[in-house]
């Protein structure tokens, strides 16, 4: 669905998607797939942003749910490609920026990912505190003081390191300073 784009194909997978959701038994694990396909369609289609957005602030929305919203949303929001000044956008910002505060380890893992893809550098100050404290981690990744780590150094140098997961060993060095500069 997701290369196949389109309208219908956008109300078709929101139905899916909001169904699954609301079902008592909800599988996170069967959502995600639908997460995907409707982020690759985002640009063809706003009402997806605002349905991630609006299913990351029920209530009962799960961790994992938060999580892949953030995510999500910070590969669709590329700063680059979106106009920023739009009501989208600037509702993705807010809640990016208070996932931040997230009780939940992996919500603000994906929120710090979702932040600097979103260019977001006012979260600066409080990704500097998050890489010096933040003692939390994503489960199959790597800790979020190494993820706020990896914004800030993105933000400074536009270079984001590939990490291992599990580990989080950096798995590449940052590119060399043009000699003639």
């Amino acid at each position: 669905l997701g290369y196949l784009g389109g309208k219908r194909a956008v109300t078709f997978a929101l139905s899916v998607l909001s169904r699954e959701l609301a079902s008592e038994r909800m599988d996170p694990a069967f959502c995600e797939p639908a997460f995907w396909a409707l982020s690759s369609m985002c640009t063809e289609d706003a009402s997806v942003l605002s349905s991630f957005l609006d299913l990351f602030e029920r209530e009962d929305a799960s961790p994992q749910v938060r999580s892949t919203v953030l995510d999500r949303i910070g590969v669709m929001l590329d700063p680059s490609e979106v106009d920023r000044r739009s009501s989208g956008f600037r509702r993705a910002r807010r809640v990016a920026l208070a996932a931040l505060d997230d009780p939940e380890d992996e919500v603000r893992f994906f929120a710090i990912y979702a932040v600097g893809q979103m260019g977001l550098t006012e979260a600066l100050p409080k990704l500097k505190r998050m890489a010096r404290s933040d003692t939390g981690s994503c489960r199959g990744l790597w800790t979020i003081a190494e993820e706020a780590q990896d914004v800030i150094s993105y933000f400074t140098t536009r270079w984001w390191p590939d990490r291992e997961p599990r580990t989080g060993r950096i798995l590449d060095a940052p590119p060399a300073a043009d000699a003639t500069e």
